[in-house]
């Protein structure tokens, strides 16, 4: 985000620029009329108002919280889009949940594909017409809130409009049993880099990049022959996917909208590179490698709601490994003891099958439960195999 507020805080020395610039015609003006140059100070004056008639415009990268309305203005100002930025986008969901908010809820959703042409009329604003209507939303938002919206999106209920199924580059958090301490300062230079990068996209235009004008005015690029190639191969896997009734309808329609995705990951890679014309294999299958790194944590997301089952084999795997595996055990009956416990507790919840936890990878713990003869829900070991 440092990049994108570094990029605005330029636009923001920008109009302190142009104020300075007025106060020095201003001080032209005063300086002919003192001379008795009235004619050219009238003329100098008219200059300056016809060159003032164009209402100022104010660069925008990111917002906050702001009212629809409002955001028409905006996207009028700055038809290349907007990023919603929220440290917890749980508020930002939770308003959306509101029934006065439902034509709130209806504008976003709309948003996704920066395609909706939007006319806002009120009294006090006025008309505000707005060509393309493009926001990205950027935020973090804790696991056990998230999963409530996907059960929503899961069970068919108010949730499940497709507004969970927009955020697609979610990344599960993975907190790394490893822990080192770093005291040092950040790499300037690859900070420079990155805002090199966000400047050079901020600077492009349709016909520097050489894109083609649709019908609807919205420019684009082709991909080459080969990456063309590429990209009707991994299709044709998707469509099948989508079509073999494996998923559920719920990450169907997530998995759905990765034909969007990855020609957009391959677009911005392909830009980010300082590349024109027509968008290469190697943009490409960059691309394809980040999707299915982000099919892979939207599984995660999913599973908790679709396979319940296999999240609370994971937990009892987890709470195993604390209680026993991972301390020094001296004796066979102090480790059943503590399992024993354990197992107890998740036995007061709903216990995973046995299937489950074999399904889930968990062998390993059956194995050790076995060398130990540790009994697991009071049966031998030996009932498991």
């Amino acid at each position: 985000m440092g990049t994108v507020r570094r990029t605005e805080s330029g636009t923001q020395h920008q109009r302190h620029a142009e104020g300075t610039a007025e106060k020095l015609v201003e001080e032209v003006i005063k300086k002919k009329l003192k001379g008795c140059e009235e004619d050219a100070a009238r003329e100098e004056a008219e200059k300056h108002l016809r060159e003032a008639r164009e209402k100022p415009v104010c660069r925008r990268y990111e917002v906050n919280d702001a009212t629809i309305p409002k955001l028409g203005e905006l996207f009028a100002e700055n038809p290349n889009g907007l990023l919603l930025v929220r440290d917890e986008l749980s508020g930002f969901l939770h308003s959306l949940d509101r029934e006065e908010q439902a034509g709130d809820r209806a504008k976003y959703l709309e948003m996704w594909d920066g395609k909706g042409e939007l006319t806002y009329d009120r009294i006090g604003r006025g008309t505000v017409r707005v060509g393309s209507n493009t926001l990205s939303v950027l935020g973090g938002i804790q696991p056990g809130v998230l999963m409530a919206y996907v059960r929503e999106a899961v069970r068919g209920g108010a949730g499940n409009d497709g507004l969970l199924q927009r955020f697609q580059l979610f990344v599960w958090p993975d907190v790394s049993k490893e822990w080192r301490n770093l005291d040092r300062w950040p790499d300037t230079k690859a900070k420079n880099e990155a805002f090199k990068v966000f400047e050079h996209l901020d600077g492009l235009t349709a016909e520097a990049i050489g894109a083609t004008k649709s019908e609807d005015g919205i420019p684009f690029l082709r991909f080459t022959s080969d990456a063309q190639e590429c990209f009707d191969c991994w299709r044709a896997g998707l469509e099948k996917k989508l079509r073999s009734d494996v998923e559920h309808p719920a990450f169907e329609a997530h998995l759905a909208k990765y034909r969007k995705l990855v020609p957009a990951l391959a677009l911005l890679i392909h830009l980010a590179d300082r590349r024109i014309g027509r968008v290469s294999l190697d943009a490409l299958n960059k691309a394809l490698l980040w999707a299915e790194y982000l099919e892979a944590h939207a599984r995660r997301i999913y599973s908790a709601a679709l396979r319940p089952d296999t999240a609370a084999a994971r937990e009892s795997w987890r709470s195993i490994c604390d209680a026993a595996i991972c301390r020094s055990v001296s004796s066979c009956e102090r480790f059943t003891g503590r399992a024993g416990r354990v197992l107890s507790a998740k036995r007061t919840q709903k216990r995973p099958p046995t299937s489950c936890v074999i399904s889930a990878g968990f062998a390993r713990l059956l194995a050790l439960l076995h060398a130990r003869r540790v009994l697991l829900d009071g049966l031998p070991a030996r009932r498991l195999r």
